[in-house]
C-alpha cells in the first residue's frame, strides 16, 4: 500500500509553466502515476499529446479551459476531464487564479514512456514544453 498527502511530494518545475507535486511516482507502480498539477493564472499551456498514456484530470481549484482534440471545455473545481492516448490537449488557466488538478497518468505499457521516474520524464520534455507554449502564445517559430 502507498498512502500519501496530495501536497507533500517532490516538486517539479516544468520550464516555468506549471508545478507538479509527485504523489505516486511511476517508479513505484506497474502502470500509474498521480500528481498535483498547478498552472499559474493566465497561462496558455502547450498543446501536446502522449502516445503511451491516458490522462485524467480532477480539477481541485481555480478555473480555466481544457482543450482535447477539437473540443474546448471550461473547467472548475469538481470537474473531471479524460484525455485519451495520442490526442492533442492543452490546459489554459483563467487570468484570476491558478488552475490546479490531480493528474492521473495510466500507462499503456510497462515501459512508461521510456522514463523511470516522473522527474526524469519532466527533465527530458521541459524544453519541448516551453517551445510548444511559446508557439501557442505566438512567441516562437
Amino acid at each position: 500500500m502507498l498512502c500519501r498527502r496530495y501536497d507533500q511530494g517532490p516538486r517539479l518545475d516544468v520550464a516555468g509553466l506549471n508545478q507538479i507535486v509527485v504523489i505516486l511516482d511511476r517508479s513505484e507502480t506497474a502502470r500509474t502515476e498521480v500528481a498535483l498539477n498547478t498552472w499559474r493564472a493566465g497561462l496558455l499551456g502547450p498543446p501536446h499529446k502522449h502516445d503511451q498514456k491516458e490522462q485524467t484530470f480532477f480539477i481541485t481549484a481555480g478555473r480555466g479551459w481544457v482543450v482535447v482534440g477539437d473540443e474546448k471545455r471550461e473547467v472548475r473545481h469538481g470537474d473531471v476531464v479524460f484525455v485519451p492516448a495520442g490526442v492533442e490537449h492543452q490546459t489554459i488557466a483563467a487570468p484570476e487564479a491558478d488552475l490546479q488538478y490531480l493528474l492521473y497518468n495510466a500507462f499503456l505499457s510497462q515501459e512508461k514512456e521510456g522514463h523511470k521516474t516522473f522527474a526524469e520524464h519532466i527533465e527530458k520534455v521541459k524544453a519541448i514544453r516551453r517551445a510548444q507554449a511559446d508557439r501557442a502564445a505566438g512567441k516562437g517559430p
